[in-house]
């Protein structure tokens, strides 16, 4: 076996492996088929390509990065994809050559890859599965602990943490205010609708009971986030990368300059009077349980 870097002469051997990956539906949310066409166009001289061949040079799986994101705040980030030829899965070629791109991709500059997971487990797999941050995240939270409690063994503890309703409360007042003032009620509407996808503790409790978990521990807690003022906070790297995006989209497009200069400028006045700007960040843990027998029902 021989791991290298791709090069557009590698088009047509990508393709079909992609392709493949299409077809089973098991690894990609794509439906329409590639072209080498288009897979050469992957080969930007910015984002690595790595394939593992055969001793005869038949190429039988690829690690590859793309653009994460084109926000130059993502510039060191990148989503990555590893597809196996049909004959060959299971055999860790795909861990060889994603073990390869890591590598690659750091000598490119990225200190970081993401990507979008396919989990085909069978039931009752696992005894602890774990998510940092996911619930509120997830666009439909109760099929994910569903398909949690399908893959967790009886006894199994399924552990999870996020940042709750309330989580950076200074900053949403000082925008809902400025909304207000503006006459803004659908920008109102879509700001109360962000906030609360976070969910509270009873609601989250909710959903693991829902899904069939029994809820055995919950441990709150919360701390600050500091910063010198509203400038220091729009521009700061978590603000951008995990923040802003969203909330730009809680207002209509014209309207998004003036009321993030609005909301700048509000924060910097707050600062001025406290001497500073914090933000609160509240804590949750939440540990369920699988439970012996039929799952729990609300």
């Amino acid at each position: 076996m021989h791991l290298r870097l791709a090069s557009p002469e590698d088009a047509t051997a990508i393709a079909t492996i992609y392709n493949q990956g299409i077809e089973d539906r098991i690894a990609t949310f794509e439906t329409r088929l590639r072209t080498p066409g288009e897979i050469e166009q992957w080969f930007d001289g910015v984002h690595p390509i790595v394939v593992l061949e055969t001793d005869e040079r038949q190429v039988i799986a690829f690690a590859s990065t793309s653009v994460y994101r084109p926000r130059p705040c993502y510039a060191g980030i990148a989503e990555f994809s590893v597809y196996v030829e049909r004959p060959h899965r299971g055999r860790g070629a795909g861990r060889l050559a994603l073990e390869r791109l890591l590598q690659e991709a750091q000598k490119a500059g990225f200190w970081k890859l993401v990507s979008r997971v396919f989990v085909e487990n069978a039931d009752a797999t696992f005894d602890l599965i774990v998510s940092n941050l996911g619930m509120n995240n997830f666009p439909d939270p109760g099929a994910v602990l569903a398909e949690c409690f399908r893959v967790a063994k009886a006894g199994a503890r399924l552990v999870l943490t996020t940042n709750p309703t309330e989580h950076l409360s200074e900053f949403y007042e000082v925008f809902r205010q400025i909304l207000w003032e503006l006459q803004k009620p659908a920008s109102l509407e879509r700001l109360q609708a962000h906030e609360a996808h976070r969910g509270t503790k009873e609601s989250l409790s909710a959903l693991l009971l829902a899904a069939g978990f029994r809820v055995v521990k919950v441990r709150e807690d919360r701390f600050h986030l500091r910063y010198l003022d509203g400038s220091a906070f729009f521009h700061h790297f978590l603000t951008q990368l995990g923040f802003l995006d969203d909330w730009r989209r809680v207002v209509d497009q014209e309207d998004e300059e003036h009321v993030f200069a609005l909301l700048e400028h509000r924060l910097n006045q707050v600062a001025r009077a406290a001497g500073e700007l914090r933000m609160n960040v509240p804590m949750l843990y939440l540990e369920g349980e699988k439970p012996d027998g039929e799952p729990f029902s609300l």
